[in-house]
C-alpha cells in the first residue's frame, strides 16, 4: 500500500506510520500540500476542513492508494472556560472520505502562544 501524507510535519508521517505498522508492507510518504485553511485553524470546522483537505490533495499527488490528512486547531466548547487543542484525522482513497477526531486539550490561560483567541 502506498500512501501519502499531506505535511512535511515529520510527526504527523511518523503517527501515519505507527498506524499503518500492522498492515504489512505500507510505504508512506511525505506530500507536503496547502491544507486550505488559516495557519492556527479555529473551531472544528475549520480544522476538520483542513484535514479533508490535506488528505484530498495528497491523494490527487498521484499513485497513492489512500491520502491523508492530520490537522490541529484551537476550539471552545460549550460549557466549558478556556480554549483547547483539538485534533483532526481524514483518509481519503478517491472514493470515500474517512475522518476522525483526537483528544482534546486544555490550553493554558492566554491561548496559544500565550494571546487570547476568540473563535
Amino acid at each position: 500500500m502506498h500512501v501519502s501524507v499531506g505535511s512535511a510535519n515529520p510527526v504527523k508521517v511518523a503517527a501515519t506510520e505507527r498506524a499503518l505498522a500492522d498492515r504489512g508492507e505500507a510505504v508512506v510518504e511525505s506530500v507536503p500540500v496547502d491544507s486550505g485553511v488559516s495557519e492556527q485553524p479555529t473551531g472544528h470546522a475549520e480544522t476538520a476542513e483542513g484535514a479533508r483537505n490535506r488528505a484530498e490533495r495528497a491523494l490527487a499527488d498521484g499513485g497513492y492508494d489512500l491520502g491523508v490528512g492530520i490537522e490541529g486547531g484551537v476550539a471552545r466548547f460549550d460549557g466549558t472556560d478556556g480554549l483547547y487543542l483539538v485534533m483532526w484525522a481524514a483518509v481519503a482513497d478517491g472514493d470515500r472520505m474517512g475522518r476522525g477526531a483526537g483528544p482534546s486539550l486544555r490550553l493554558p490561560d492566554g491561548g496559544a502562544h500565550g494571546r487570547h483567541h476568540r473563535p
